[in-house]
């Protein structure tokens, strides 16, 4: 199992759909924080991911699929690979070659950078913490 964080002003009890974790609590407080939400909430969660993607995955996904990098992201094309990971065609081809989710740099909303696993098999992640930080 490997601890990952994600932030949030939502209440979870366990994870459904789509979900992005890193693993520098700073970050998930940024993110916590970054929507100017009143209760931001940290969440520790364990995660048994054993088939993640990564940078090269997305990009050749997205090859398959028949998008080009360009230098505007519009529909089937991408400047920075963070945004292939953001396509729902992106995520069903690398579930279909049995994917759990995906590792990528990401930014967030104050311009850092940092490690995101975007994880979209759920069962895998367990909320072993829960910490209010104040806003």
């Amino acid at each position: 199992m490997t601890i990952y964080y994600h932030g949030t002003d939502a209440t979870i009890t366990a994870f459904a759909g789509t979900v992005c974790l890193t693993n520098d609590w700073d970050v998930a407080e940024s993110y916590a924080e970054g929507k100017d939400e009143d209760a931001p909430i940290i969440y520790t969660v364990d995660a048994d991911l054993t088939t993640i993607a990564d940078e090269d995955d997305l990009a050749a996904a997205a090859t398959t699929l028949g998008w080009t990098r360009t230098a505007d992201c519009v529909a089937g094309d991408w400047t920075d690979i963070y945004e292939l990971a953001d396509s729902a065609a992106i995520r069903d081809a690398l579930a279909a070659d049995g994917y759990q989710g995906v590792e990528y740099i990401d930014t967030t909303y104050q311009g850092r950078t940092h490690q995101t696993v975007m994880v979209w098999d759920t069962a895998a992640l367990t909320i072993t913490d829960r910490e209010e930080i104040a806003a």
